[in-house]
């Protein structure tokens, strides 16, 4: 815990005791985004919402409270000497909900005084973090489990988010390396886009057979099983990862019972229920940063000089794009990877971006 004190005033203000130097604030950030990023929620998603509560809850509401001491004894070193940073402007925001947040701290990185960014990141994360301490703090018997899920995985990205912007920006005013690795929207936004693309695969690589039903779910089972135990899992959204945990549920329960009366309608319903989550997970390309990502990429690779063989970098243009189209994927799961082959695609998915104004395809 840090040298700072919770107060148990209405509007949950946190007071500061002696400043501590920077070395100290720095270290215990460290541990804060460590601890943070430790909480592994995965663990309570098969179990009750009474051990949710009992056991993830209350690490989680610890983790916040350490976060906000920490923002709090920062923000009282740095908004002094940091005229210009915009924490008069934010004090009265009425909902600090997640668009609030992100739109705050996309702001705040505009500021280009790195003293500025510290008091406005700060504030911001003492901020946006006091309202998520009072939602825990309510969570109580009755909950449904994935709504207390929801709630403390919520929580723990936000304490990690603001932390780690933070960090970098106090990096920038001691005129050190950040200590954080600053993984960035886009790249878990690449990696969950590969990991749907290989779930995918495996949940249309073959139609409906009553003799195979059994392999066919026993497969999807495991390919389920290896993106739960991945690093990207906990960044998926909740409701996908419900969805993912339901079809787990219903594979397991189909295969101890496999030859009951009508366990070849329910092994065609579920088929069906996992074709259905792999057309839903294609709208992971809708996220913004993709958009903005694919767009760049396909003009890279348009622009590429008219060789024979395709370069080292075309393939890693080529590979961040897997998912965002089922021809595409097939040439990158092939070998060799010939420009006569992927040159007529990228330019298909050029003509398309350009037929929705870049949106989605």
């Amino acid at each position: 815990m840090t040298s700072s004190t919770l107060d148990d005033g209405a509007a949950g203000e946190v007071q500061t005791s002696v400043p501590r130097g920077s070395d100290d604030l720095a270290t215990e950030l460290l541990s804060l985004v460590a601890s943070a990023r430790g909480l592994d929620v995965r663990k309570f998603e098969k179990g009750s919402a009474s051990d949710a509560l009992q056991e993830l809850v209350p690490r989680v509401i610890a983790a916040v409270e350490g976060a906000i001491g920490l923002c709090q004894e920062v923000l009282a070193a740095y908004e002094e000497t940091s005229e210009d940073a915009d924490t008069d402007e934010w004090a009265d925001e009425a909902d600090w909900n997640t668009s609030v947040y992100l739109r705050r701290m996309d702001e705040a990185s505009e500021n280009h005084d790195a003293s500025c960014q510290v008091a406005n990141f700060a504030f911001i994360g003492k901020t946006a973090l006091i309202p998520k301490r009072a939602a825990l703090e309510q969570l109580g018997p009755g909950r449904e489990l994935w709504s207390i899920i929801s709630e403390c995985d919520g929580s723990r990205r936000r304490i990690v988010k603001t932390l780690t912007m933070l960090e970098s920006a106090l990096a920038r005013t001691e005129g050190r390396e950040t200590r954080l690795a600053l993984s960035s929207e886009l790249n878990r936004s690449l990696e969950t886009r590969r990991r749907y693309a290989r779930l995918r695969k495996t949940f249309l690589v073959e139609e409906f057979s009553p003799k195979r039903a059994g392999m066919i779910l026993r497969r999807s089972k495991t390919a389920i099983a290896i993106l739960i135990g991945h690093d990207v899992y906990p960044e998926l959204r909740i409701t996908d990862r419900r969805q993912l945990r339901s079809l787990q549920a219903r594979i397991a329960d189909w295969l101890q019972a496999p030859k009951e009366p009508d366990s070849v309608l329910v092994a065609q319903r579920l088929f069906q229920d996992l074709g259905m989550f792999a057309g839903l997970i294609t709208h992971v390309n809708h996220r913004e940063e993709l958009h903005e990502h694919d767009i760049e990429a396909v003009a890279r690779l348009l622009e590429s000089p008219d060789a024979e063989q395709t370069s080292e970098r075309e393939r890693e243009t080529l590979d961040s794009l897997r998912g965002v189209n089922d021809e595409l994927d097939a040439l990158l799961d092939a070998a060799p990877l010939e420009r006569s082959a992927w040159l007529p695609v990228v330019r298909k998915l050029e003509e398309t971006m350009s037929a929705t104004g870049g949106g989605s395809f």
